[in-house]
């Protein structure tokens, strides 16, 4: 799995290689506030850090993770989707203190999102949001008709969800 970093210049735009990283794919990446990355991939709960010179180290391992779906830093805490628990991590940003503060009834956690200070995850099967909460199990937002929660995201209306439907598509 690569890394690459654009950049522009009078030229254009310049493509070059930032880190190589083990892993077949790139699942999701953040960025810390001293602009290092964190990149996680699959297969595996391991997430690494990426300097700006590309550097690489491990950041954190997620116990009995295999899948790392969706990466948010809120509220100076690294928030990791996963499956295949369907659980939401939450790691402090130096990658120590990570505990499970999701655990659904879904099979993965996709998307995640901060809305009012308050953190959401879209699930899937189920395309599901939870909010949450002081209970591992979390609030349940809203029950979509659909397969999964892709992708979440907030405008000056509120939380908009991007749900799709596998079964009337037929997407294999």
């Amino acid at each position: 799995a690569t890394i690459r970093k654009v950049s522009s210049s009078r030229k254009g735009l310049r493509v070059k290689t930032l880190a190589e990283l083990s892993g077949v794919v790139v699942t999701a990446m953040a960025e810390l506030p001293n602009g290092d990355l964190i990149a996680a991939t699959l297969p595996g709960g391991a997430l690494t850090r990426v300097t700006s010179k590309g550097k690489t180290s491990n950041f954190a391992t997620l116990k009995d993770v295999k899948r790392i779906w969706a990466l948010r830093i809120i509220n100076e805490r690294l928030f990791a989707g996963t499956g295949p628990k369907g659980e939401v991590w939450s790691l402090s940003l130096d990658g120590s203190d990570a505990k499970v503060v999701l655990d659904s009834e879904a099979k993965d956690v996709l998307s995640l999102l901060e809305l009012d200070g308050e953190v959401l995850a879209g699930t899937s099967p189920g395309a599901k949001v939870f909010q949450v909460t002081d209970d591992v199990k979390g609030q349940l937002v809203h029950d979509f008709n659909g397969d999964e929660v892709r992708a979440l995201a907030a405008n000056e209306r509120g939380l908009v969800a991007a749900v799709n439907d596998f079964e009337k598509r037929k997407v294999s």
